[in-house]
């Protein structure tokens, strides 16, 4: 599964997911940015260590310091080589799109096969995770895969890199929208307290209450009464009270107790409030440094605003920039998903979003036709003629194209076939090494990441 916004490895779910409880009758200490005070970021002495050096890395720190390295170079040679086997496959922008998805299928679900045979990786809890969640990372996978694939044909590979950053305000903005703290740890306490004295519920979750006093709080509403937070419920319990609330109430079922005319529980959760969540949730800091990407992409931009050339047309620019925007939903829709399982094992959820990601870009056919300038009844002849110009070097364009290195752009025609490389100025490498160097240094980069 390709990966070139970040690493490859919303819907009824989502709401019930956001819902998460976080802890009642509690500040508000939750910044995506913030620091525990357990956390230990102080340098320990001032002193040389004993060896006389004045740096020493230990063990896990040099591997660290490798694993950094060889990322930035790898994933240097990833951004490179996306851009070459671009230029060698430049009218099969489809096939690429689908093919680079589709190699990872048999990859990833060999290593699944092995874990569940041979290993105990792979848990029970992890082969139960809802197949559906899974389908929803692969559509908007499969999304910002055509997106780039298809939109980064026309911009140049220095201008891919500087768009690729705006992949972090977006995720920002997304992070903001959707993460906001709605509800509190306790109200599962409650609910299960409640549970077991047979009560009733209208609502468990009704995030319907806002507190002005710096607290996720739920309150309990029992006929007229309320309680608030799960410590009074259980402060409650222990008296005996809680049963004859519940009782006087009608909330319970019970022999002779309660009915059809009986209230029922009502669970009240707040919501953090926004001005709150904004201003906590990521560091000022953090914030200016988004407003600093969007003023760079601007200015990067504007050349093609302006017509003076060099970032590429304006419009493929937007298209390619529209990447970040399925790639940042699945990175917070893959934060809420996976708080019901935390371990997952990489491999198995690549292997599951990898095999959505190809069907799911099969439905995107008629998209990829519109952008690409196919029409759809030529789309199956398309993806043939792109595995023959990827494994055989075979060019079926040849006639009425161009051979200038900025072809398909302007008033120009349509690229030449370079397939075999014979077309120096559209691709001096042929399809077939050039998808071969994206697909190494994709895969090393992804296992780099993981690693």
């Amino acid at each position: 599964m390709s990966s070139e916004l970040a690493p490859r490895k919303f819907s009824d779910e989502i709401d019930a997911d956001v819902d998460t409880p976080l802890l009642s009758s509690r500040p508000y200490r939750d910044s995506a940015s913030g620091s525990g005070a357990d956390d230990d970021l102080s340098i320990p002495s001032n002193h040389p260590p004993k060896s006389g050096k004045l740096f020493a890395l230990t063990g896990e720190q040099g591997r660290m310091m490798f694993l950094l390295l060889a990322v930035i170079l790898i994933g240097t040679a990833n951004r490179v080589t996306f851009k070459i086997m671009q230029y060698a496959n430049m009218n099969y922008s489809y096939f690429v799109s689908q093919f680079t998805t589709l190699i990872y299928i048999p990859v990833n679900f060999a290593v699944i096969w092995f874990k569940l045979r041979f290993t105990n990786q792979i848990t029970q809890e992890q082969r139960e995770f809802p197949k559906r969640r899974f389908a929803v990372m692969g559509f908007l996978d499969s999304m910002q895969g055509l997106l780039i694939v298809v939109g980064g044909l026309y911009v140049p590979g220095m201008m891919q890199n500087l768009l690729l950053q705006g992949v972090v305000p977006v995720t920002m903005l997304f992070s903001v929208a959707l993460l906001r703290p709605k509800t509190c740890n306790d109200d599962n306490l409650a609910i299960e307290l409640l549970e077991k004295k047979g009560a009733r519920f209208r609502t468990k979750h009704e995030t319907a209450k806002h507190w002005d006093d710096g607290f996720l709080v739920c309150v309990i509403k029992i006929g007229r009464r309320e309680i608030k937070g799960f410590t009074d419920l259980q402060r409650y319990d222990h008296d005996g009270r809680l049963d004859t609330m519940l009782a006087d109430a009608g909330a319970i079922d019970a022999p002779g107790i309660g009915g059809a005319h009986g209230d029922e529980v009502v669970l009240h959760c707040s919501a953090k409030p926004w001005s709150e969540h904004i201003k906590t949730f990521y560091q000022p800091a953090q914030y200016v440094g988004a407003a600093v990407i969007i003023g760079g992409l601007l200015v990067s931009v504007w050349p093609s605003v302006t017509g003076a050339g060099g970032a590429g047309p304006i419009l493929w620019d937007m298209v390619f920039f529209l990447a970040t925007v399925p790639t940042a939903i699945s990175a917070v829709y893959k934060e809420i998903a996976f708080r019901s399982c935390q371990d997952m094992d990489v491999w198995y959820l690549n292997g599951w979003v990898s095999l959505f990601q190809f069907l799911i870009g099969l439905l995107y056919a008629p998209l990829a036709a519109t952008m690409t300038g196919v029409s759809l009844s030529d789309i199956p002849s398309n993806l043939s003629q792109g595995f023959q110009c990827f494994l055989l070097g075979t060019n079926f364009i040849t006639k009425h194209c161009s051979p200038d290195a900025n072809c398909g752009t302007g008033s120009l025609p349509v690229c030449c076939d370079s397939c075999d490389g014979s077309v120096s100025s559209v691709s001096s490498i042929s399809a077939f090494w050039g998808m071969v160097m994206y697909m190494v240094a994709n895969i090393l980069y992804n296992i780099l990441l993981v690693s």
